[in-house]
């Protein structure tokens, strides 16, 4: 279930598609899924519902608000969607090549989100540099620099259903 709502999540950030990021983290949060996996669909939602601004039904901030708060890098990340600490609080938390992958990949879209594209940008290509190939992150950050062409045209084929 983890891999699949995260899978959704993710896909659903790149889109735009907000509604499908909240049914993901609405999923995620129904099966319990553990706060290692749960923040980061929480984020990405977060970030969707900034970009495109549509209604939010507070599914990404309790999510947020569900993960513990008990010094590891889940929490922090939690904390820093929540706006409880702020960007440089997260960068000089990350720890691990991983951890600093993942919060530059963070402020970097958060800052796009803003409306800085320029420096967000130039974030997310280093994110892309990382050494860090196998996180999602690193993904999301080339379909992002990729603009319009990360979009494969058509349709779901009939009878699939998309978790």
């Amino acid at each position: 279930v983890a891999h699949a709502t995260l899978d959704a999540a993710a896909r659903a950030y790149v889109r735009g598609d907000a509604a499908a990021a909240r049914r993901a983290v609405a999923r995620a949060s129904d099966a319990e899924v553990g706060d290692d996996d749960l923040v980061y669909a929480a984020l990405w939602l977060t970030l969707a519902e900034r970009d495109r601004k549509p209604s939010t039904d507070g599914v990404a901030g309790r999510a947020l608000a569900s993960i513990r708060d008990d010094g590891s890098f889940s929490g922090k990340l939690a904390a820093w969607g929540l706006g409880r600490t702020k960007d440089a609080d997260l960068l000089a938390s990350a720890r691990t090549p991983t951890q600093r992958a993942e919060a530059a990949f963070y402020v970097a879209a958060a800052q796009r989100v803003a409306g800085d594209a320029t420096l967000a940008d130039a974030a997310l290509r280093d994110v892309v540099r990382s050494p860090q190939v196998d996180l999602v992150e690193v993904q999301i950050a080339r379909d992002l620099l990729r603009g319009a062409a990360r979009i494969v045209p058509g349709g779901v084929p009939a009878g699939l259903a998309i978790p």
